[in-house]
């Protein structure tokens, strides 16, 4: 096997923002931060940014990626 693409990487990283997004707003509500969603999901502030425009837009990654 090779290495993974572009599509698959963004797709593993969208889906670790997701969970990582939808656990920590079910630990602690809405109030939870892009830096501790970041930090759960094992990237950066900066990489949360050039996927999504805020952490709401997290808890619909799962359905936009089944379209």
């Amino acid at each position: 096997m090779g290495m993974p693409s572009h599509a698959e990487n963004r797709r593993r990283t969208l889906l670790a923002l997701g969970d990582a997004a939808v656990s920590l707003m079910e630990e602690q509500g809405p109030g939870v931060t892009i830096e501790a969603i970041a930090q759960r999901a094992g990237v950066s502030r900066r990489t949360v940014f050039r996927y999504v425009q805020g952490k709401e837009e997290l808890v619909f990654v799962h359905p936009m990626l089944w379209l």
